[in-house]
């Protein structure tokens, strides 16, 4: 279900999925959005009519995590049983670029600015380039991460989130982030 944020209205319902909701995200002009499941599906609705408008490929297995990336024409997607995030092209349907990674991916997500990827797999925080879809750097903690964060404006701050409970934040130096 779809809700106003501001006045509690409803907006609409997106039925079709049949599980738990791993991850939601809204385009940049919130005109799509895409939602992941436990049924194994990745769909795209446009957010004003309810309306359908495409799937990723289920036979990849069951979707952990979800972002907009490049004008809203690709989607960065990672497996609940497989490493690496997928790049999935909207308009073809077809994924275009895996990023590699050792264990299972856990968080991913693109910063404001859209010039990195920030992954956690296991206990290590990867910042990845947008544009060439390199590693730039990776970092292992001493625990296990769930979920890491760059803060975008001066790029030299991420905050992780692990498995202790404890939210912790890093001053880093990456060659070529501002």
């Amino acid at each position: 279900m779809l809700m106003n944020g501001e006045i509690g209205d409803w907006i609409g319902s997106f039925e079709g999925h049949k599980g738990a909701m791993w991850s939601v995200c809204l385009d940049t002009n919130a005109l799509r959005v895409a939602f992941v499941s436990a049924d194994f599906t990745t769909k795209v609705w446009d957010a004003l009519t309810d309306a359908p408008l495409r799937e990723v490929d289920k036979s990849l297995g069951s979707v952990k995590t979800i972002a907009w990336m490049h004008s809203d024409q690709t989607i960065l997607i990672s497996y609940t049983d497989m490493g690496g995030v997928r790049l999935w092209d909207v308009r073809s349907g077809k994924i275009v670029q895996t990023l590699e990674t050792k264990s299972l991916v856990t968080s991913a997500e693109v910063s404001q600015d859209f010039q990195y990827i920030t992954t956690t797999d296991g206990s290590t925080v990867k910042f990845w380039d947008t544009k060439h879809f390199s590693l730039v750097k990776s970092y292992t903690m001493p625990y296990t991460v769930e979920s890491a964060s760059l803060e975008s404006k001066y790029g030299n701050k991420f905050i992780t989130g692990g498995e202790d409970i404890w939210v912790c934040g890093f001053f880093i130096s990456i060659l070529g982030m501002r």
